[in-house]
């Protein structure tokens, strides 16, 4: 179910930008949280 929708998503590429998009900026909240409470 789950590699079938990463094919999916594989295949349209602005939606895989925007996915790609979506967890860097997860990533770097996440980074920037942690900096913070440091």
């Amino acid at each position: 179910m789950f590699a079938a929708s990463l094919i999916f998503l594989r295949d349209i590429p602005s939606i895989h930008e925007i996915v790609n998009k979506a967890a860097f900026l997860k990533s770097a909240e996440i980074d920037l949280k942690d900096s913070m409470n440091n």
